[in-house]
Protein backbone atom coordinates (compact mmCIF):
# COMPACT_ATOMS: atom_id res chain seq x y z
CA UNK A 1 0.00 0.00 0.00
CA UNK A 2 1.84 2.80 -1.27
CA UNK A 3 -0.98 5.29 -1.91
CA UNK A 4 -3.50 5.59 1.08
CA UNK A 5 -6.61 7.62 2.08
CA UNK A 6 -7.04 8.07 5.92
CA UNK A 7 -9.80 9.56 7.45
CA UNK A 8 -9.50 11.23 10.82
CA UNK A 9 -13.00 10.90 13.04
CA UNK A 10 -14.04 12.79 15.60
CA UNK A 11 -17.11 14.61 17.25
CA UNK A 12 -16.74 18.22 16.97
CA UNK A 13 -14.14 20.13 18.13
CA UNK A 14 -11.52 17.43 19.40
CA UNK A 15 -8.84 19.20 16.91
CA UNK A 16 -9.37 17.42 13.48
CA UNK A 17 -8.39 20.47 11.46
CA UNK A 18 -5.89 21.48 13.46
CA UNK A 19 -4.73 18.15 13.10
CA UNK A 20 -4.90 18.45 9.82
CA UNK A 21 -2.58 21.81 9.40
CA UNK A 22 0.31 19.38 11.50
CA UNK A 23 0.49 16.96 9.03
CA UNK A 24 -0.24 19.10 6.03
CA UNK A 25 3.56 20.10 7.08
CA UNK A 26 4.50 16.34 6.73
CA UNK A 27 7.05 14.95 3.31
CA UNK A 28 4.00 13.56 0.79
CA UNK A 29 0.82 14.01 2.84
CA UNK A 30 -2.03 15.60 1.75
CA UNK A 31 -5.04 16.74 3.41
CA UNK A 32 -8.78 17.61 2.42
CA UNK A 33 -10.94 19.30 5.03
CA UNK A 34 -14.29 17.43 4.65
CA UNK A 35 -16.52 19.97 5.37
CA UNK A 36 -14.94 22.65 3.57
CA UNK A 37 -14.51 20.95 0.20
CA UNK A 38 -18.75 19.87 1.21
CA UNK A 39 -19.30 23.01 1.27
CA UNK A 40 -17.12 24.32 -2.37
CA UNK A 41 -19.31 21.38 -3.96
CA UNK A 42 -22.67 22.74 -2.67
CA UNK A 43 -21.75 26.18 -3.48
CA UNK A 44 -22.43 27.58 0.09
CA UNK A 45 -20.48 29.59 2.13
CA UNK A 46 -19.80 28.38 5.79
CA UNK A 47 -20.24 24.82 6.72
CA UNK A 48 -22.94 26.08 9.00
CA UNK A 49 -25.57 25.98 6.53
CA UNK A 50 -24.93 22.45 5.42
CA UNK A 51 -27.53 21.31 8.09
CA UNK A 52 -30.20 24.07 6.30
CA UNK A 53 -30.14 21.07 3.61
CA UNK A 54 -32.68 18.03 3.56
CA UNK A 55 -30.78 14.77 4.45
CA UNK A 56 -31.27 13.36 0.22
CA UNK A 57 -29.23 16.59 -0.32
CA UNK A 58 -26.54 15.84 2.56
CA UNK A 59 -26.56 11.85 0.86
CA UNK A 60 -25.74 13.25 -2.63
CA UNK A 61 -23.15 15.59 -1.34
CA UNK A 62 -21.13 13.20 0.02
CA UNK A 63 -21.39 11.22 -3.06
CA UNK A 64 -19.79 13.83 -4.62
CA UNK A 65 -17.25 13.81 -2.09
CA UNK A 66 -16.30 10.53 -2.05
CA UNK A 67 -16.40 10.72 -5.82
CA UNK A 68 -13.52 13.15 -6.05
CA UNK A 69 -11.81 11.70 -2.87
CA UNK A 70 -11.43 7.84 -5.27
CA UNK A 71 -10.29 10.01 -8.30
CA UNK A 72 -7.45 11.30 -6.46
CA UNK A 73 -3.89 9.73 -6.66
CA UNK A 74 -1.73 11.58 -4.32
CA UNK A 75 0.31 9.35 -1.79
CA UNK A 76 -1.55 10.04 1.21
CA UNK A 77 -4.56 11.57 1.58
CA UNK A 78 -5.83 12.61 4.92
CA UNK A 79 -9.46 13.66 5.36
CA UNK A 80 -11.33 14.52 8.60
CA UNK A 81 -15.22 13.86 9.21
CA UNK A 82 -17.88 13.00 11.24
CA UNK A 83 -18.89 9.30 11.60
CA UNK A 84 -22.73 10.63 12.77
CA UNK A 85 -24.35 13.68 14.27
CA UNK A 86 -26.28 13.89 17.39
CA UNK A 87 -29.63 15.46 17.97
CA UNK A 88 -29.73 15.74 21.55
CA UNK A 89 -33.24 16.85 21.67
CA UNK A 90 -34.77 13.26 20.65
CA UNK A 91 -31.35 11.78 21.26
CA UNK A 92 -30.93 9.98 17.71
CA UNK A 93 -27.95 9.83 15.32
CA UNK A 94 -27.95 10.86 11.60
CA UNK A 95 -24.99 8.55 10.50
CA UNK A 96 -22.69 10.54 7.78
CA UNK A 97 -20.46 7.85 6.47
CA UNK A 98 -21.44 4.78 5.00
CA UNK A 99 -20.34 1.36 3.89
CA UNK A 100 -18.67 2.97 0.54
CA UNK A 101 -16.65 5.57 3.00
CA UNK A 102 -15.02 2.60 4.36
CA UNK A 103 -14.13 1.09 1.43
CA UNK A 104 -12.07 4.09 0.26
CA UNK A 105 -10.52 4.63 3.23
CA UNK A 106 -7.61 2.26 3.90
CA UNK A 107 -7.19 3.57 7.85
CA UNK A 108 -9.51 4.93 10.12
CA UNK A 109 -8.57 6.82 12.82
CA UNK A 110 -10.43 8.32 15.83
CA UNK A 111 -9.01 11.47 17.56
CA UNK A 112 -9.50 11.33 21.46
CA UNK A 113 -10.31 14.50 23.38
CA UNK A 114 -10.89 15.08 26.99
CA UNK A 115 -14.82 15.45 27.08
CA UNK A 116 -14.91 18.81 29.00
CA UNK A 117 -12.33 20.72 26.98
CA UNK A 118 -14.21 20.01 23.96
CA UNK A 119 -17.56 21.43 25.52
CA UNK A 120 -15.03 24.49 26.77
CA UNK A 121 -14.47 24.86 22.80
CA UNK A 122 -18.29 24.71 22.03
CA UNK A 123 -19.13 27.19 24.28
CA UNK A 124 -16.37 29.84 23.21
CA UNK A 125 -18.07 29.03 19.56
CA UNK A 126 -21.51 30.14 20.90
CA UNK A 127 -22.61 26.18 21.64
CA UNK A 128 -23.75 25.00 24.62
CA UNK A 129 -24.06 21.22 25.30
CA UNK A 130 -24.08 19.17 28.55
CA UNK A 131 -21.29 16.50 29.32
CA UNK A 132 -23.80 13.79 29.27
CA UNK A 133 -24.89 14.77 25.39
CA UNK A 134 -21.11 15.05 24.45
CA UNK A 135 -20.00 11.15 26.22
CA UNK A 136 -22.61 9.63 24.89
CA UNK A 137 -22.58 11.06 21.28
CA UNK A 138 -18.26 10.47 21.62
CA UNK A 139 -18.89 6.77 22.62
CA UNK A 140 -21.64 6.12 19.65
CA UNK A 141 -18.81 7.92 17.18
CA UNK A 142 -16.10 5.92 18.82
CA UNK A 143 -17.59 2.81 18.74
CA UNK A 144 -19.41 2.69 15.64
CA UNK A 145 -15.93 3.72 13.71
CA UNK A 146 -14.31 1.20 15.42
CA UNK A 147 -16.75 -1.83 14.75
CA UNK A 148 -17.76 -0.33 10.71
CA UNK A 149 -13.65 -0.53 10.19
CA UNK A 150 -13.30 -3.88 11.72
CA UNK A 151 -16.19 -4.87 9.12
CA UNK A 152 -14.10 -3.86 6.49
CA UNK A 153 -10.99 -5.00 7.55
CA UNK A 154 -9.00 -1.45 7.72
CA UNK A 155 -7.00 -0.69 10.04
CA UNK A 156 -8.15 1.39 13.16
CA UNK A 157 -6.36 3.39 15.81
CA UNK A 158 -7.28 5.77 18.68
CA UNK A 159 -5.04 8.73 18.57
CA UNK A 160 -4.54 11.63 21.01
CA UNK A 161 -5.00 15.38 21.12
CA UNK A 162 -3.14 16.42 23.91
CA UNK A 163 -0.29 17.68 22.16
CA UNK A 164 -1.24 17.97 18.46
CA UNK A 165 2.48 18.75 17.17
CA UNK A 166 3.93 15.62 19.11
CA UNK A 167 1.02 13.57 18.07
CA UNK A 168 1.47 14.43 14.51
CA UNK A 169 5.30 13.50 14.42
CA UNK A 170 4.30 9.81 15.73
CA UNK A 171 1.22 9.49 13.25
CA UNK A 172 3.33 10.68 10.28
CA UNK A 173 5.72 7.85 11.30
CA UNK A 174 3.25 5.08 12.12
CA UNK A 175 1.37 5.53 8.71
CA UNK A 176 4.87 5.50 6.99
CA UNK A 177 5.77 2.16 8.98
CA UNK A 178 2.17 0.99 7.38
CA UNK A 179 2.60 1.93 4.11
CA UNK A 180 6.94 1.54 3.74
CA UNK A 181 7.58 -1.55 6.38
CA UNK A 182 4.15 -3.40 7.37
CA UNK A 183 6.59 -6.93 8.57
CA UNK A 184 7.36 -4.34 11.45
CA UNK A 185 3.47 -3.66 12.44
CA UNK A 186 0.71 -5.42 10.60
CA UNK A 187 -0.33 -8.12 12.43
CA UNK A 188 -1.15 -10.25 9.18
CA UNK A 189 2.53 -9.25 7.83
CA UNK A 190 3.78 -10.21 11.61
CA UNK A 191 1.80 -13.43 11.42
CA UNK A 192 3.03 -14.45 8.01
CA UNK A 193 6.72 -13.84 8.96
CA UNK A 194 5.93 -16.13 11.99
CA UNK A 195 4.88 -18.65 9.96
CA UNK A 196 8.47 -18.40 8.09
CA UNK A 197 10.07 -19.26 11.41
CA UNK A 198 7.87 -21.38 13.74
CA UNK A 199 7.25 -25.17 12.32
CA UNK A 200 3.50 -25.40 12.95
CA UNK A 201 2.76 -29.00 15.28
CA UNK A 202 1.24 -31.65 13.54
CA UNK A 203 -0.99 -32.53 16.50
CA UNK A 204 -2.36 -28.79 16.20
CA UNK A 205 -2.61 -28.11 19.29
CA UNK A 206 -1.40 -24.21 20.37
CA UNK A 207 -1.62 -22.41 23.61
CA UNK A 208 -1.01 -18.29 22.96
CA UNK A 209 0.26 -17.49 26.84
CA UNK A 210 0.81 -13.80 27.74
CA UNK A 211 4.00 -12.91 29.71
CA UNK A 212 4.00 -9.73 31.83
CA UNK A 213 1.64 -10.75 34.46
CA UNK A 214 0.71 -14.20 33.11
CA UNK A 215 3.89 -16.13 32.93
CA UNK A 216 4.90 -14.08 36.11
CA UNK A 217 3.31 -11.45 38.56
CA UNK A 218 5.47 -8.86 37.47
CA UNK A 219 4.81 -6.57 34.63
CA UNK A 220 8.65 -6.30 33.11
CA UNK A 221 7.48 -3.36 30.83
CA UNK A 222 7.38 -1.51 34.75
CA UNK A 223 10.10 -2.70 36.17
CA UNK A 224 12.22 -1.80 32.80
CA UNK A 225 10.80 2.11 33.41
CA UNK A 226 12.06 2.09 37.10
CA UNK A 227 15.61 1.82 35.94
CA UNK A 228 16.97 5.31 36.62
CA UNK A 229 18.45 5.91 33.48
CA UNK A 230 15.31 4.88 31.41
CA UNK A 231 12.38 6.45 33.47
CA UNK A 232 12.25 9.77 31.27
CA UNK A 233 11.55 7.59 28.27
CA UNK A 234 8.26 6.61 28.90
CA UNK A 235 5.27 7.68 27.45
CA UNK A 236 2.92 9.45 29.84
CA UNK A 237 -0.68 8.29 29.89
CA UNK A 238 0.29 6.04 26.53
CA UNK A 239 -2.92 3.91 26.91
CA UNK A 240 -5.45 6.82 27.81
CA UNK A 241 -6.54 6.43 30.80
CA UNK A 242 -5.86 2.28 30.43
CA UNK A 243 -8.68 2.61 27.53
CA UNK A 244 -6.56 1.59 24.45
CA UNK A 245 -4.29 -1.17 23.58
CA UNK A 246 -4.17 -0.91 20.26
CA UNK A 247 -1.19 -0.74 17.55
CA UNK A 248 -0.63 3.29 17.90
CA UNK A 249 -0.15 3.41 21.06
CA UNK A 250 2.32 0.39 21.50
CA UNK A 251 3.84 1.68 18.18
CA UNK A 252 4.47 5.19 20.20
CA UNK A 253 6.42 3.17 23.19
CA UNK A 254 8.49 1.66 20.31
CA UNK A 255 9.66 4.63 18.87
CA UNK A 256 10.45 6.31 22.12
CA UNK A 257 12.33 3.40 23.47
CA UNK A 258 14.36 3.89 19.94
CA UNK A 259 15.76 7.06 21.56
CA UNK A 260 17.64 4.78 24.09
CA UNK A 261 21.30 3.67 23.06
CA UNK A 262 21.67 -0.06 22.92
CA UNK A 263 23.68 -0.40 25.94
CA UNK A 264 21.64 1.57 28.37
CA UNK A 265 18.43 -0.30 26.71
CA UNK A 266 20.40 -3.60 27.31
CA UNK A 267 20.87 -2.78 30.63
CA UNK A 268 17.25 -1.58 32.01
CA UNK A 269 16.18 -4.99 30.15
CA UNK A 270 18.86 -7.06 32.38
CA UNK A 271 17.87 -4.98 35.48
CA UNK A 272 14.26 -5.72 34.32
CA UNK A 273 14.70 -9.65 34.01
CA UNK A 274 16.63 -9.79 37.17
CA UNK A 275 12.99 -8.83 39.05
CA UNK A 276 10.84 -11.18 37.25
CA UNK A 277 9.27 -14.23 39.27
CA UNK A 278 7.85 -16.37 37.06
CA UNK A 279 4.63 -18.45 37.88
CA UNK A 280 5.90 -22.09 38.18
CA UNK A 281 2.22 -23.51 38.77
CA UNK A 282 1.46 -22.60 34.95
CA UNK A 283 5.09 -22.67 34.01
CA UNK A 284 4.86 -26.36 34.67
CA UNK A 285 1.56 -26.84 33.81
CA UNK A 286 2.51 -25.79 30.35
CA UNK A 287 6.18 -27.94 30.25
CA UNK A 288 3.09 -30.94 31.24
CA UNK A 289 0.81 -30.52 28.29
CA UNK A 290 0.91 -31.86 24.80
CA UNK A 291 0.22 -28.64 23.33
CA UNK A 292 2.70 -26.24 21.57
CA UNK A 293 3.71 -23.36 23.59
CA UNK A 294 3.88 -19.71 21.84
CA UNK A 295 4.74 -16.60 24.29
CA UNK A 296 3.49 -14.20 23.23
CA UNK A 297 3.57 -10.14 24.81
CA UNK A 298 3.46 -6.64 24.14
CA UNK A 299 5.80 -6.19 25.82
CA UNK A 300 9.88 -5.74 25.32
CA UNK A 301 10.83 -9.49 24.19
CA UNK A 302 14.49 -9.04 25.36
CA UNK A 303 13.70 -8.87 29.02
CA UNK A 304 11.49 -12.14 28.00
CA UNK A 305 14.94 -13.63 25.67
CA UNK A 306 16.58 -13.45 29.01
CA UNK A 307 14.35 -14.68 31.23
CA UNK A 308 13.90 -17.79 29.27
CA UNK A 309 17.61 -18.64 28.64
CA UNK A 310 18.06 -17.97 32.39
CA UNK A 311 15.46 -20.80 33.25
CA UNK A 312 15.89 -23.21 30.63
CA UNK A 313 12.25 -22.10 28.39
CA UNK A 314 12.47 -22.86 24.88
CA UNK A 315 8.76 -21.60 24.59
CA UNK A 316 9.05 -19.82 20.82
CA UNK A 317 8.51 -16.07 21.97
CA UNK A 318 6.62 -13.27 19.89
CA UNK A 319 7.32 -9.94 21.18
CA UNK A 320 7.87 -6.39 20.90
CA UNK A 321 11.71 -6.08 19.96
CA UNK A 322 13.74 -2.68 18.90
CA UNK A 323 11.52 -1.67 15.97
CA UNK A 324 8.89 -4.49 15.80
CA UNK A 325 5.93 -3.64 17.51
CA UNK A 326 3.33 -6.41 19.09
CA UNK A 327 -0.14 -5.26 20.22
CA UNK A 328 -3.74 -5.76 21.57
CA UNK A 329 -4.42 -6.38 17.27
CA UNK A 330 -1.29 -9.17 17.05
CA UNK A 331 -2.47 -10.91 19.79
CA UNK A 332 -6.26 -11.42 18.27
CA UNK A 333 -5.07 -11.82 14.85
CA UNK A 334 -2.70 -14.74 15.96
CA UNK A 335 -5.70 -16.69 17.96
CA UNK A 336 -8.24 -15.69 15.11
CA UNK A 337 -5.74 -17.31 12.11
CA UNK A 338 -4.71 -20.47 14.17
CA UNK A 339 -8.41 -21.21 14.77
CA UNK A 340 -9.13 -20.59 11.07
CA UNK A 341 -6.85 -22.82 10.08
CA UNK A 342 -7.72 -25.39 11.56
CA UNK A 343 -5.42 -25.45 15.14
CA UNK A 344 -6.94 -25.80 18.60
CA UNK A 345 -6.02 -22.70 20.24
CA UNK A 346 -5.93 -21.85 23.93
CA UNK A 347 -4.94 -18.52 25.15
CA UNK A 348 -4.26 -17.28 28.79
CA UNK A 349 -3.75 -13.72 29.92
CA UNK A 350 -4.31 -11.38 32.59
CA UNK A 351 -5.30 -7.79 30.46
CA UNK A 352 -7.19 -5.73 28.43
CA UNK A 353 -4.49 -5.92 25.79
CA UNK A 354 -5.36 -10.18 26.12
CA UNK A 355 -9.34 -9.54 25.52
CA UNK A 356 -9.00 -10.24 21.71
CA UNK A 357 -7.06 -12.89 22.22
CA UNK A 358 -8.82 -14.85 24.73
CA UNK A 359 -11.61 -13.73 22.63
CA UNK A 360 -10.77 -15.72 19.64
CA UNK A 361 -9.35 -18.75 20.95
CA UNK A 362 -11.48 -21.70 21.32
CA UNK A 363 -10.92 -21.86 24.96
CA UNK A 364 -9.21 -19.18 27.17
CA UNK A 365 -7.96 -18.88 30.53
CA UNK A 366 -7.91 -15.40 32.57
CA UNK A 367 -5.68 -15.10 35.13
CA UNK A 368 -8.25 -13.35 38.04
CA UNK A 369 -6.84 -9.74 38.53
CA UNK A 370 -8.48 -6.12 39.73
CA UNK A 371 -9.15 -5.52 35.92
CA UNK A 372 -11.10 -8.84 35.51
CA UNK A 373 -14.43 -7.27 35.03
CA UNK A 374 -13.37 -4.88 32.62
CA UNK A 375 -11.59 -7.60 30.44
CA UNK A 376 -14.92 -9.92 30.55
CA UNK A 377 -16.70 -6.18 29.07
CA UNK A 378 -14.32 -6.11 26.15
CA UNK A 379 -15.23 -10.07 25.09
CA UNK A 380 -18.05 -10.41 23.32
CA UNK A 381 -18.41 -14.20 24.08
CA UNK A 382 -17.42 -15.39 27.33
CA UNK A 383 -18.56 -19.01 27.62
CA UNK A 384 -15.38 -20.36 26.61
CA UNK A 385 -13.50 -18.24 28.94
CA UNK A 386 -12.09 -20.08 32.34
CA UNK A 387 -11.12 -17.40 35.04
CA UNK A 388 -8.42 -18.71 37.70
CA UNK A 389 -6.48 -17.64 40.58
CA UNK A 390 -2.89 -16.09 40.16
CA UNK A 391 -1.60 -18.59 42.56
CA UNK A 392 -3.75 -21.83 41.22
CA UNK A 393 -2.09 -25.22 41.62
CA UNK A 394 -0.47 -26.64 38.70
CA UNK A 395 -3.08 -29.47 38.64
CA UNK A 396 -6.06 -27.47 38.39
CA UNK A 397 -4.44 -25.67 35.31
CA UNK A 398 -3.78 -28.80 33.67
CA UNK A 399 -7.74 -29.39 34.09
CA UNK A 400 -8.77 -26.19 32.44
CA UNK A 401 -6.15 -27.45 29.44
CA UNK A 402 -7.36 -30.92 28.81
Amino acid sequence: MKNAKIVICGISSTGKTTLLKALEQMPNFNIIEGSKTLCKIANLADSSRLKESSENQRNQLGDKFLDILESKNENIIFVDGHYSFYNPQNQSFEIAMNDRDFRIYDIVLFLETDIKLIQKRLQDRGKEWNIKDLQTWHNFELESCKKKAEEHSKIFSVISSENIEIEAKYLASFINTILYNPELLEPKCIFDNFLQTYKLPKNKKIILVDCDGTLSNQDAVKQFYKVKEVENYKIPNAFLNHRFYGLYQFFKLTQKRLELDEHMFNNACKIAASHIRLNNNLIQALLDTNYNVIAISAGIRKIWDIVFKQHNLDFFLVANNRITTIAQDTKAYFAKELVKRGYEVVAIGDGIVDSGMLENANKAILIKNNKTQKILQNIKKIEHVHIIDSDIDKKTIRGFLC
